[in-house]
């Protein structure tokens, strides 16, 4: 289907959203399963198609509007969560059901209540996480059915979850926007950055640090490198290394793998994260 629409005389087709949206799944896909050579093919692909629809400038003010859930009250069923049981049996024999698994994100969020669906959210993309860090150290690869089916029913769930400002629910839906952006998307290989994401996410931490939280150091130690990893850049430096070191020293972080086993008991790629993790790492202690 992607090949005829590419080959089709059409440029209204060959340049369509769907279009567009389907060639960066698949650059997404190859990405993780270490396929590069395939990655770059893809990426240079899209280039072509945002510059003959007037360049990036035009990409981001195009004016689309989500094709499905438009709108909070929308009564049209959710994508449903994909079945990651098979591959978990596999990774962590002892997490096989549903309820162990959220038990197991209960734990992971440090013992912070939250809202059920942005438990579920975790809980998956959680479970996600171990599967492509399995599948990494075990040089197997996962489907891209699979990647897809999480793709869209954690980032439609996620981008229509709205919660009180200052909450501890806003802080963590923060974060997993931050991280599966950077999973599923990224754009920031292509130049584009998420303006309204960041902008949220640096508000969010004046309010944890002015303000009372409960949200546990170790959780905030994620946060603040999920958003390092993702969505925050060199002007962020002025704020984000002082708060990373104290942070760090207040867990007893002295090392980069020490560090990198706190991430990885919360939600972490090794494949694709630990490189600009380390850098992040090495930049505020530095």
């Amino acid at each position: 289907m992607l090949r005829e629409r590419l080959l089709c005389g059409n440029d209204r087709a060959r340049l369509s959203n769907i279009t567009v949206s389907v060639v960066l799944s698949l650059t997404s896909y190859a990405f993780w399963t270490g396929d590069f050579k395939s990655v770059k093919h893809h990426l240079e692909g899209i280039r072509k198609m945002v510059n003959l629809r007037g360049g990036l400038s035009a990409a981001v003010h195009s004016g689309a509007k989500p094709i499905f859930f438009k709108s909070a009250s929308s009564s049209e069923p959710r994508l449903p969560y994909p079945d990651l049981t098979l591959f978990l049996e596999t990774r962590k024999p002892d997490l096989t059901t549903k309820g162990s698994r959220l038990a197991d994100s209960a734990t992971c969020v440090q013992d912070v209540e939250i809202d059920g669906e942005l438990a579920s959210a975790w809980m998956v993309l959680s479970d996600f996480c171990s599967v492509i860090n399995f599948a990494a150290a075990s040089e197997k690869r996962i489907t891209v059915g699979i990647f897809l089916d999480t793709m869209a029913s954690v980032m439609y769930r996620l981008l229509d979850m709205h919660f009180e400002i200052a909450s501890s629910d806003e802080a963590i839906h923060l974060g997993l926007l931050c991280f599966s952006s950077s999973v599923f998307l990224q754009w920031q290989h292509l130049g584009m950055s998420y303006i309204h994401l960041t902008s949220r996410f640096r508000d969010c931490f004046v309010r944890l640090t002015t303000a009372p939280s409960h949200i546990s150091p170790r959780l905030v130690l994620w946060l603040l490198m999920v958003g390092a990893a993702s969505v925050l850049d060199g002007s962020d430096d002025v704020w984000l290394k002082p708060l990373l070191r104290e942070t760090m020293a207040f867990c007893e972080v002295g090392s980069w793998r020490e560090l990198r086993d706190l991430l990885m008991s919360f939600m972490w790629i090794g494949l694709a994260n630990d490189r600009t993790g380390k850098r992040v790492y090495d930049t505020a202690v530095g």
